[in-house]
């Protein structure tokens, strides 16, 4: 994404990572600034940024709140933040976790969608009140379903997963969730 954004859109990109490694990824890409530091101390000013993009970030943070107080902080007035997290009360994962314990087939499934690095899990109404309880107007929300080319399961799971998606397309809930909120 950042490439995209400097490339086409002509956009500065700095990018926060805890990890070394990704950080280090990011440092070989020219025209991009990395830093390895948590957001929170993250060597930036207040209102540094037009537009900060958090994809499968919140889910890892030891306290969401206090990253999106930070977040709220370095963007300008008017600023954007991207949002992109697991939605919990999903039918695919209640349905996973119930069938973990009875089959070791869908062990893997369920490890990669509850991993330990995950101290947080979000449904709607709690990233809603994470996102506007931090001062953000929420402008967008989108919620998708995870990209079957990108899942390499077998063809039974991934048969059982369209019947699922179907059903959660009944219920308006499904697997993952986006939200495009401003600074108010």
């Amino acid at each position: 994404l950042m490439h995209f954004l400097r490339r086409e859109l002509g956009c500065e990109c700095h990018g926060v990572d805890v990890s070394p490694l990704a950080v280090e990824g990011i440092q070989k890409a020219d025209g991009i600034f990395p830093q390895c530091a948590d957001v929170r101390d993250a060597d930036y000013g207040p209102a540094s940024f037009d537009l900060i993009v958090m994809v499968d970030v919140i889910e890892h943070v030891d306290d969401p709140v206090s990253v999106m107080n930070r977040v709220f902080e370095l963007l300008k007035p008017g600023g954007i933040v991207y949002i992109h997290t697991l939605n919990q009360k999903s039918l695919i994962y209640r349905a996973a976790l119930a069938g973990a314990g009875a089959s070791r087939a869908l062990h893997p499934f369920v490890e990669r969608l509850y991993i330990d690095f995950h101290p947080y899990y979000f449904d709607r109404p709690s990233l809603n009140r994470l996102v506007t309880g931090s001062g953000f107007t929420i402008k967008r929300r989108y919620d998708q379903e995870l990209d079957m080319r990108t899942i390499s399961y077998s063809f039974i799971i991934k048969t059982g997963l369209l019947f699922f998606y179907a059903a959660q397309k009944l219920m308006k809930d499904k697997t993952t969730q986006t939200i495009i909120a401003a600074k108010r």
